[in-house]
């Protein structure tokens, strides 16, 4: 499990974003397993949970997620994530079942099946985060969207960061 990995998740209301990660397989055996156990699905989290969730999940992202990853990228456009995944060029992709009929890719699992595996659920989970926190942030306060979202997928320079 030395090879890279992607997730692409999408979060839909009245906007719809997309999100793609991308990791290098061992990183998600090693520390980063230990420190992503805050992660949760936002949709499934009671109304009171989601709220203090959001607010805490840009500073935990950054210091326990961000640093171990190879890609981050939000979009509004599909086409656009889909040409990361193929910058990226990762050896298996983990996708939602709604989108994954949309994007052909040679080696790709659909969320149901890969949400039983923990270490591609974590994957997963960090692709849906980014999604979900987008189109909250988006909808709920677009002064501050681009400036936020800028800030919460800076580039980052270090050795898990070689790839744009």
């Amino acid at each position: 499990m030395g090879g890279r990995l992607a997730a692409i998740d999408y979060s839909s209301k009245k906007v719809t974003f997309y999100s793609i990660v991308g990791v290098c397989g061992n990183v998600l055996k090693s520390g980063m397993m230990y420190r992503v156990k805050w992660l949760a699905h936002i949709s499934r989290l009671p109304k009171y949970n989601k709220r203090r969730y959001l607010i805490k999940f840009p500073s935990r992202y950054q210091k326990h997620v961000f640093p171990f990853l190879i890609l981050a990228k939000i979009s509004k456009d599909l086409n656009r994530i889909v040409n990361y995944l193929y910058e990226l060029k990762p050896d298996l992709l983990i996708i939602d079942d709604r989108i994954a009929p949309k994007i052909e890719y040679k080696s790709k699992i659909r969320e149901s099946y890969a949400e039983k595996i923990k270490i591609y659920r974590v994957l997963q989970l960090i692709a849906d985060n980014l999604a979900y926190y987008a189109r909250e942030l988006y909808e709920n306060n677009p002064k501050q969207f681009r400036n936020k979202i800028q800030k919460l997928l800076k580039q980052q320079k270090g050795p898990n960061h070689g790839h744009p």
